[in-house]
């Protein structure tokens, strides 16, 4: 194995500002209420994936608290020590008053119908006047912050902010300055291995007849990932990053070399079914397999003319994998 400068850190993937009410829990938490009741978060509460989002406390103008909530898809703040995540030592609150629920890319208030109510204040004053804004109606949908935004809870004055609700958007990868044009003829053999016919499945072993396609190798990197503003080769998967993996070329020692880098994926890039750390690159060799996350298609290597190998018939140019 090769290793070579890390590519920078990567945030990871995203997906949607609120996912449909259908989807999967996503590891939120039933937790018993006070009276007996059961509190049942939204379905698609997550933890924070695209934004970091972390709860401030104002005082009398000034930040008295910070955490970070974006490892929990749900908050609970209130009086009750029993059920709360953040507990509020204020007559006037309920014993579960608020919550706040993230998803992969933001982060949602709602009001637990609480006595005295929680307001949210658009405008991001942070006055220290209580009930300062709009009431939000516990029976309607959670109010997605926006940034700078603030709220109060019941007759409190102290005033409630959460910072860092915008998405982190992510540049272009840039290849590092070792990266040179490939000084030989190389591309990949792309496989879809997406056999609904068992009886198919034995053109996986014929040499290139499983072929869905070649691409070229010829500059500097090659980028793969789910996002096409960031990407060469689009890989359409869910388990794929943004920016997931570039291929890259140099000369060493008068050779001619060709690498895999994996650019800190969540789901990992893989070279003949091992996996290469984040932020390192390995060799390739003419026949390396690669894969990016859990999507079906390997990618060939291969140095040499084009053509050389069978390939099915109907093959269709594309830059875009799924």
């Amino acid at each position: 194995r090769d290793v070579h400068p890390a590519a920078p850190p990567l945030a990871p993937p995203p997906e949607v500002s609120r996912p449909p009410e259908a989807a999967a829990a996503g590891g939120a938490t039933t937790a018993a209420a006070p009276g007996g009741g059961k509190f049942r978060p939204p379905p698609w509460c997550k933890p924070a994936a695209m934004h970091t989002p972390r709860l401030e406390m104002i005082e009398r103008g000034q930040v008295s608290r910070s955490m970070a909530i974006g490892e929990r898809p749900v908050t609970i703040l209130g009086r009750h020590g029993g059920v709360a995540d953040i507990l509020l030592d204020d007559p006037s609150l309920s014993r579960m008053q608020a919550a706040l629920y993230n998803s992969s890319s933001a982060t949602f208030l709602a009001d637990l119908d609480s006595a005295h109510g929680t307001w949210y204040d658009a405008a991001g004053r942070t006055h220290a006047v209580p009930q300062l804004g709009v009431r939000l109606d516990h029976t309607a949908e959670p109010q997605q912050l926006a940034e700078g935004a603030t709220f109060r809870l019941g007759s409190s004055k102290v005033v409630y902010r959460v910072a860092g609700c915008e998405p982190v958007k992510l540049a272009r990868w840039r290849p590092p300055p070792w990266a040179e044009e490939p000084a030989r003829k190389c591309y990949l053999e792309v496989r879809s291995n997406d056999f609904s016919n068992p009886y198919l499945e034995h053109l996986r072993e014929g040499e290139g007849g499983d072929v869905d396609e070649e691409l070229p190798l010829c500059g500097r990197a090659t980028v793969f990932g789910r996002k096409a503003e960031l990407s060469d080769v689009v890989v359409s998967d869910g388990s794929v990053s943004r920016q997931h993996a570039a291929l890259l070329h140099a000369e060493s020692g008068g050779v001619a070399e060709s690498y895999v880098l994996d650019l800190g994926s969540a789901s990992g890039t893989f070279v003949d079914g091992g996996r290469v750390p984040g932020g390192e690159s390995r060799r390739l060799r003419d026949g390396s397999a690669l894969s990016f996350g859990e999507c079906k298609a390997t990618y060939t290597f291969r140095v040499g003319e084009r053509g050389g190998r069978p390939k099915a018939a109907g093959g269709a140019r594309k830059r875009q994998r799924g």
